[in-house]
C-alpha cells in the first residue's frame, strides 16, 4: 500500500505533467472554463434577481425607510380626489399622513414615465444614531442638494441610478413628453435609502401642475403610529375616503411568483447549455491526452492518482470558473434588474427597489450546483480514460461505433423523456409540472439531435451524385464530426427551440391579445376623466345627440380582496364584445336580466370558478350563478363581470373610472367635430381625450415591454451557445490535420478546403432545423397551453406562424460561420509541409 506521504508528491508530479497539455493547447482550457462560467452567471443572475426582489416584498412599500401600515383612498373607487380632505386631517392633529399623487407621463424617446409626487416637508426626519450615541436627522436628498431645489422651480425629478441607466438618462437631463411642449423637470440620481424604484420621485406642486391636476391627489400614505390613534383616524374619515391596510408582503410575492418562477427556468436553461458544453470540453481534454495518460500508467502511476490529479484539475477549474461566473452573474443582475422592475410594475402593478449593488450573499448554491455538474460530466470520460486498455491505441473505427451506440442511446432516452412530458401534460395541475414538461420537451430535442443529424445526413448521401467526390468527400466527413461535435450542436439546438417556443408563444399571444382588443374596446373614444358623467352627458343630450355615453366601474370585492369586480354596460356593442368559452344554456340573456356573472378564465382556473357556481356579491342580494366564463388577457387579478343594472344595485354611489363616448345606435357622428366642440366647452381637456388606437398602441407597449428580461436571457442563452460552436470547432480542429493534409496532398486548394470546412458546419447547423422547428412549436404549445394557465390563468391558442423560422435558420446559420470562421482559418493558413509533419503515422 501507498503511503500517503509518498502519494501526494506523486500526485502533485502528475497534475503537473497533465497540466503541460493546456500550456500547448490553452483553448482547451479556455473552453472548459468558458463551459463553467456560462453554467454559472445566467443561474447566479436570476437568483440574485429574485432574491431582490424577495427582498424588496419583504420591506413592502418603501420612502426613504418609512413603511406606510395603510392608505387613504376614494371611497367609491376614484382614482383621485381633493387635498381639501387631507387638509382637514392634518388641520384635526393626524401628522403622520403623506400625500401622494401617481400619474403616468408618454416621454418622447424613453417610454412610459410613472411618476409619484409627494409632499416633502410631509415626510417625517429618519432618526440614525451617530458616532457620539446622539441622533441626527438622515437627509433624504444627495448631498451637493438642498430641499429647495425640490420645492421651488425648476424642480428635479429623483430616479433611482439603474432607472437612469435603463433609460439612458444623465444627471440634470430633461424628458421630453409626446402631445404637449412641457418636459419633466430635470433628473438627479435617487440616493440608496430612497426605495423609488421604478418609479420617479417629485415634489407634489411640481406633478399636479405639470399633469393638470391641480389640488387632486391619489392617496394618503398612512404612516406608522399607535392602534389608538389609527383607531381615531378611521372614525374621523370624511365621506369621500376609505382606510386601506397595507397589502402583506406575501400578497405581493405570491402575485409574482410565476414570473420569478420562468426566470429561475431560464437560468437553468442557461446552466444546462453551460453544462453540455462543460462535458464537451473535458471529453476533448480527455481524448486528447490519451497517449500521455497511458504514459504515466506505462511509468508506474496508479488508476488512483490519476484520478486524484484529475479531480484536482477539475476542482480548480470549478472553482476559478465559479468565482468569475459569480462576478459576471452579479454584474449581469445589475443591468437586468431594471427590466423586471418594469415587467411588475407594468404587469402587477409592484414596485420593487434598485439598490446600487445587488445581494451578493448567495454563492453556496452555484458552487455547489456547478460542482455536482462538473463531477457528473466528467465521471464517465474520466473512468473511460483512466481504464483505458495500456496497449491498444485509439482508433477511429472504435470512436465512430461508440458515437453510434451514443447516438442511440441517446435517442431512446428523448423517447421516455417525451412520453413522460405527455403523461405530465395530461394530469398537471401546478406550475411546477408544467416547467418539468417544459425541461422534458427541450432535453428530449436535444438528445434526438444526433441520431436525427446521423439520419440524415446518410439520406443527403444518397442524393448527391457519384461523380462529385468533394461532395461524397464532405458528406461523410461530416458524419464523423458528428461524433466530437455533437454535445456542442445540441447546446446549440437547445438554444434555438427555447428561442423558436418563445417567438411563436409572443406571436400567438400578441395576436390573441390584439383580437381580445378588438373585441373589448367597443367605443371609438374614451375619456379619463373619474367625475362629472352627469354633466358630460347633459352637455352630450343638447349638443351631440347622436354620441352615446357609457361608464365602466371596476372595484375590489368585499370579501375576497383578490378578485376585481367589473361592470360592462347595457349597450349591445359592449355585450357582443364578450366571447364566452364557457357558457350555461341562454348566458347571455340571463346576464342582461342581472340574473347572474361572468367570470374571467383565471378565476375559473386558479380560484376554482364553475359554472352555476353560486357567488355572493355584496349583502341585500341572494346570491347569483356563474353564467359563463371569458379570456381576459394581461389581467394579474381574477375577474367577475356583471351587468351595470347588477352592480348599480350593490354599490349605488359607486363613481366609473372611465368614461366610453360611441355613436348611438344606426347614427354616424363626426368624431373631430365632436371632440373640438367638447374640448372648446370646458368639460374635457384635450389630454384627457384617448382614442381606440392609441389605447391600442399604450396596451401593446405595455405588452412587449412584459417579456424584454425573458427575451433578453434568451438572447444571451443564444449567444452561449455560439461560444460553444466556437470552443467545440477550436478543439475539433486540432483534430482535423490528417485530414486536411490528405487533401491538400491530392491538391484541393486552401481555398477549397476553407469552403468545405464552413460548408461542413453550415450543413449541420441548417439539418439542427428539422429538430428545432417542430420542437420549437411543441415547446410553444406547452408554454401557451400548459405553462402559461398554470401560472398566470390565461389560455390562447398557439398560432404557426412561419416568418420567424427562416429568420432563425440564417441567425443559426450565421451563428455557426461566425463561429467556425477564425478556427477554420488558422487551419486554412498551415502549409501542406506543415500539415504532413503533424501526421499522427
Amino acid at each position: 500500500m501507498t503511503k500517503p506521504s509518498a502519494t501526494m508528491p506523486a500526485v502533485m508530479t502528475v497534475s503537473h505533467a497533465l497540466a503541460g497539455h493546456y500550456r500547448r493547447h490553452p483553448l482547451q482550457a479556455l473552453f472548459l472554463f468558458t463551459g463553467i462560467v456560462i453554467a454559472t452567471v445566467l443561474l447566479v443572475a436570476t437568483q440574485l434577481i429574485n432574491a431582490q426582489a424577495q427582498a424588496s416584498y419583504a420591506k413592502g412599500t418603501q420612502l426613504f425607510e418609512q413603511n406606510p401600515i395603510g392608505y387613504l383612498v376614494a371611497a367609491q373607487g376614484q382614482r383621485q380626489f381633493s387635498m381639501a380632505s387631507y387638509v382637514a386631517l392634518r388641520r384635526q392633529g393626524f401628522d403622520q399622513l403623506l400625500p401622494v399623487l401617481h400619474h403616468n407621463f408618454q416621454s418622447q424617446h424613453h417610454g412610459i414615465i410613472a411618476v409619484m409626487g409627494i409632499d416633502w416637508l410631509s415626510l417625517p426626519a429618519t432618526p440614525q444614531a451617530s458616532a457620539n450615541g446622539n441622533s441626527q436627522v438622515k437627509p433624504i436628498a444627495p448631498a451637493d442638494l438642498t430641499l429647495e431645489d425640490f420645492l421651488l422651480p425648476p424642480y428635479r425629478l429623483m430616479m433611482a441610478p439603474a432607472r437612469m441607466t435603463q433609460l439612458a438618462l444623465s444627471a440634470d437631463q430633461t424628458i421630453a413628453l409626446t402631445n404637449t411642449t412641457s418636459s419633466l423637470p430635470p433628473v438627479i440620481p435617487a440616493p440608496d435609502n430612497s426605495g423609488v424604484g421604478h418609479q420617479a420621485l417629485m415634489d407634489l406642486q411640481a406633478l399636479q401642475a405639470i399633469s393638470n391636476r391641480q389640488g387632486m391627489l391619489s392617496a394618503i400614505w398612512v404612516l406608522p403610529m399607535s392602534e389608538q390613534r389609527l383607531a381615531q383616524l378611521q372614525q374621523q374619515l370624511p365621506p369621500d375616503l376609505r382606510f386601506r391596510p397595507a397589502a402583506e408582503p406575501l400578497s405581493q410575492a405570491a402575485l409574482a411568483e410565476s414570473l420569478h418562477l420562468n426566470l429561475a427556468a431560464m437560468g437553468l436553461l442557461s446552466f444546462v447549455v453551460g453544462l453540455f458544453l462543460a462535458f464537451n470540453a473535458i471529453q476533448f481534454s480527455y481524448t486528447d491526452r490519451q497517449p500521455l495518460l497511458r504514459r504515466l500508467r506505462l511509468s508506474g502511476t496508479s488508476q488512483r492518482q490519476l484520478y486524484q490529479a484529475l479531480s484536482i484539475e477539475l476542482l480548480l477549474f470549478v472553482l476559478v470558473g465559479s468565482a468569475v461566473g459569480y462576478w459576471l452573474g452579479a454584474w449581469l443582475a445589475t443591468l437586468l434588474l431594471p427590466g423586471l422592475g418594469q415587467t411588475l410594475a407594468q404587469l402587477y402593478g409592484v414596485y420593487i427597489s434598485y439598490p446600487n449593488k445587488v445581494i451578493a450573499d448567495l454563492p453556496l448554491m452555484p458552487l455547489l450546483m456547478t460542482s455536482l455538474a462538473a463531477l457528473l460530466a466528467a465521471i464517465v470520460p474520466m473512468r473511460q480514460i483512466v481504464q483505458q486498455p495500456l496497449l491498444n491505441r485509439y482508433r477511429q473505427q472504435i470512436a465512430q461505433h461508440q458515437a453510434r451506440n451514443r447516438d442511440r442511446q441517446l435517442l431512446l432516452v428523448a423517447l421516455a423523456c417525451l412520453l413522460v412530458a405527455v403523461a405530465l401534460s395530461l394530469w398537471a395541475n401546478s406550475l411546477w409540472h408544467g416547467l418539468a414538461c417544459l425541461a422534458l420537451v427541450l432535453l428530449g430535442g436535444a438528445l434526438a439531435l444526433p441520431a436525427a443529424l446521423r439520419a440524415s445526413l446518410s439520406i443527403v448521401q444518397r442524393l448527391v451524385p457519384a461523380n462529385r467526390p468533394l461532395l461524397q468527400w464532405l458528406i461523410a466527413d461530416s458524419r464523423w464530426l458528428l461524433g466530437p461535435a455533437a454535445i456542442s450542436l445540441m447546446a446549440m439546438t437547445l438554444a434555438l427551440v427555447a428561442n423558436s417556443g418563445l417567438n411563436t408563444m409572443i406571436g400567438s399571444f400578441r395576436a390573441a391579445t390584439l383580437d381580445w382588443l378588438e373585441q373589448r374596446l367597443a367605443a371609438p373614444i374614451y375619456l379619463s376623466v373619474a367625475d362629472g358623467q352627469r354633466q358630460l352627458g347633459d352637455w352630450l343630450s343638447q349638443h351631440a345627440p347622436q354620441v352615446a355615453i357609457a361608464e365602466r366601474h371596476t372595484l375590489r370585492h368585499g370579501q375576497l380582496a383578490h378578485i376585481e369586480i367589473a361592470s360592462l354596460p347595457p349597450m349591445a356593442a359592449f355585450r357582443n364584445s364578450i366571447e364566452l368559452i364557457e357558457q350555461v344554456a341562454d348566458a347571455p340573456q340571463q346576464f342582461a336580466q342581472g340574473q347572474g356573472i361572468y367570470i374571467s378564465e383565471r378565476h375559473q382556473r386558479l380560484d376554482g370558478g364553475e359554472l352555476d357556481q353560486q357567488v355572493w356579491l355584496c349583502d341585500g342580494l341572494p346570491n347569483v350563478p356563474v353564467l359563463g366564463v371569458y379570456h381576459d388577457y394581461g389581467n394579474p387579478r381574477s375577474q367577475w363581470l356583471l351587468d351595470e343594472k347588477l352592480l348599480r344595485q350593490c354599490w349605488p354611489q359607486h363613481i366609473a373610472q372611465s368614461t366610453a363616448l360611441l355613436a348611438a345606435e344606426g347614427a354616424e357622428v363626426d368624431w373631430p367635430q365632436v371632440m373640438t366642440a367638447l374640448s372648446d366647452s370646458g368639460l374635457i381637456r384635450p389630454e384627457q381625450i384617448i382614442d381606440q388606437q392609441q389605447i391600442k398602441k399604450m396596451a401593446m407597449a405595455v405588452f412587449d415591454q412584459t417579456f424584454t428580461v425573458t427575451e433578453a436571457l434568451n438572447g444571451l442563452t443564444l449567444l452561449v451557445a455560439g461560444i460553444g460552436i466556437f470552443c467545440a470547432t477550436s478543439a475539433i480542429h486540432h483534430h482535423r490535420v490528417q485530414q486536411q493534409a490528405q487533401l491538400a496532398a491530392m491538391g484541393v486548394s486552401q481555398s477549397q478546403r476553407l469552403l468545405m470546412i464552413l460548408s461542413q458546419w453550415s450543413l449541420l447547423a441548417l439539418l439542427s432545423m428539422i429538430i428545432v422547428w417542430p420542437f420549437g412549436t411543441l415547446l410553444a404549445w406547452v408554454l401557451a397551453s400548459l405553462v402559461t394557465p398554470l401560472a398566470f390563468g390565461w389560455s390562447f391558442s398557439t398560432e404557426l406562424v412561419w416568418q420567424h423560422y427562416p429568420v432563425l435558420a440564417v441567425l443559426a446559420l450565421a451563428c455557426v460561420v461566425v463561429a467556425t470562421l477564425w478556427p477554420s482559418w488558422r487551419l486554412h493558413r498551415v502549409s501542406i509541409a506543415s500539415l504532413l509533419k503533424e501526421v499522427d503515422e
